[in-house]
């Protein structure tokens, strides 16, 4: 009998420790996901200072638009050339030239855009 209720104890704390590590990962993986975003924004910045414009899409920054010389093009403004959110969903992005600012957006871990727990660096529902 003792043995069962030890075993019972060990398979309760079991379970607390998985359920906080998936919390744990869980927020992990959003804050990953909020961190691409902000060197992405970053990126954007840069291409903006260089350009005099927002890249038209994320693929600007990593490959030379035809309007821009390759005298004026110093490379990838990108360190990766994957543009897929921690849940395998590509970023969507968006300039917004009449407020000076690009958005950008992850579907988030339901992978469903425009849900409650899309993350963005406008305006983030987390």
């Amino acid at each position: 009998m003792e043995i069962l209720l030890v075993a019972a104890i060990l398979v309760i704390l079991a379970s607390m420790a998985t359920i906080g590590f998936n919390a744990m990962q869980r927020a992990a993986t959003a804050n990953l996901a909020q961190s691409e975003i902000h060197a992405i924004e970053q990126a954007c910045g840069f291409f903006r200072v260089a350009h005099l414009r927002y890249p038209s899409s994320l693929d600007e920054l990593m490959n030379r638009p035809s309007d821009i010389t390759e005298a004026n093009w110093p490379g990838s403004y990108l360190k990766t050339n994957d543009l897929d959110d921690p849940w395998g969903q590509p970023y969507t992005y968006q300039p917004d030239d009449a407020n000076d600012r690009v958005i950008i957006t992850s579907p988030g871990p339901d992978r469903k855009p425009q849900t409650n727990d899309d993350i963005s660096n406008v305006n983030t529902n987390r």
